[in-house]
């Protein structure tokens, strides 16, 4: 019978599909701890949320921490909602340290909620949700323990306030976790880790005030190293069936150039399947060729890189969509070119959507020459093969 490789696409890998990286977890448990509120960037699909998960699973003595995925939020006060719902969660999580922390928030008696059996019950005519949640955080900072919460999709949430209640919401909400992380005596009792599969640092930035980021601890999440990634197909490949020599190992970083967790779960799976169809228990060279070529024929493996472009910049995504599709075909553009393109397109700010989006996100990086490339050839090869040039 064969046995299949530890592949996991789509969705955050977790236990036994989880590859260990454990100096970036040791990173973040050091901030945290430090008093540290943090942005958790990187390019996309690199593994921010299956680290994220980990740290949320895991025991410690002094840190309580929990995970969620917060982008259904809409508004400011489902915000707030949900950010009291994840204290109550973080406290009932703890044996060792629950019945305190229930005790001491119980002790302050905050109006506007009622404590019952590790359950806050809160009152239908209180709508300052806002100040119930800051009450809370108050109520909390005489325990012994950090609770800490990992918020997942955050640059979504406030993106959504935008929509729905305007700018001047979604500032309340910045402003008011920036006053919260600038006041030190919560340092140590409470913490709060950003993140999301878009910049945070670009969405605040479509409302002008991106100085209220600049207190965060920020944290890359890096593309995996040559020998990570070796390490991380043995990983993959582990007790499974399938067989990659190191010589087709080195071959498939070559061509990936971009050692991305997800390009190369990728690879493997494809190859997987591939070499089982063809009764082979080894991934050749030749065989790499052929997953990758199959890989950027399937429409849905990168259209939602389309598809943030297009919500999250509407404005500017015909300037960006034309000049990422200019690249695939051309390999490199020089930055003469790109300003000729952002004339057609009137995108004045064509530097910093560069910078801040196309580069901050993953989609491309400048080559040895200063011209702008994409960081992935498979990425690249896909919108090759799915986006045409204008006539």
């Amino acid at each position: 019978m064969r046995i299949p490789c530890r592949t996991i696409i789509g969705t955050a890998a977790e236990g036994n599909k989880y590859f260990q990286r454990e100096k970036l977890e040791n990173l973040i448990l050091r901030a945290l701890r430090k008093g540290n509120f943090i942005h958790f960037t990187a390019p996309r699909r690199t593994g921010k949320t299956s680290i994220l998960k980990k740290l949320a699973t895991s025991s410690y003595e002094d840190l309580i921490c929990i995970y969620e995925d917060i982008e259904s939020d809409k508004t400011s006060t489902d915000l707030y909602k949900r950010l009291i719902r994840l204290i109550e969660k973080s406290v009932n999580k703890s044996d060792k340290w629950g019945k305190k922390l229930w005790a001491v928030i119980t002790a302050k008696k905050i109006k506007g909620i009622n404590i019952y059996e590790g359950k806050i019950d809160l009152e239908e005519k209180q709508t300052d949700h806002k100040q119930l949640f800051l009450d809370l955080v108050i109520a909390i900072n005489d325990s012994e323990v950090k609770i800490v919460l990992f918020l997942d999709e955050f640059p979504d949430v406030i993106n959504n306030i935008m929509d729905t209640e305007g700018a001047d919401a979604a500032l309340n909400v910045l402003h008011t976790l920036r006053s919260l992380r600038q006041t030190s005596d919560f340092n140590q009792s409470f913490g709060l880790v950003f993140s999301g599969s878009v910049g945070l640092t670009h969405i605040v930035r479509k409302i002008g005030r991106a100085k209220l980021l600049n207190d965060l601890k920020v944290i890359e999440l890096d593309p995996l190293t040559p020998e990570e990634s070796n390490n991380f197909i043995s990983f993959l490949t582990e007790g499974a069936t399938l067989y990659v020599p190191m010589e087709t190992r080195i071959y498939l970083q070559t061509k990936l150039r971009q050692l991305i967790p997800y390009y190369i779960q990728l690879i493997i799976e494809k190859g997987d399947e591939w070499t089982e169809d063809n009764h082979s228990d080894t991934l050749t060279k030749e065989d790499v060729d052929h997953v990758y070529n199959k890989i950027i024929t399937e429409s849905d493996k990168f259209i939602d890189w389309v598809d943030r472009i297009k919500t999250y910049f509407s404005d500017r995504s015909k300037f960006l969509l034309q000049l990422l599709t200019t690249i695939a075909y051309q390999d490199e553009i020089a930055i003469q070119e790109v300003l000729n393109i952002a004339h057609q397109y009137q995108a004045e700010d064509y530097e910093e959507l560069i910078h801040q989006v196309l580069i901050a996100d993953g989609y491309l990086v400048k080559n040895e020459s200063g011209k702008l490339i994409f960081a992935s050839p498979l990425l690249r090869d896909w919108w090759k093969y799915h986006y045409s040039l204008p006539k």
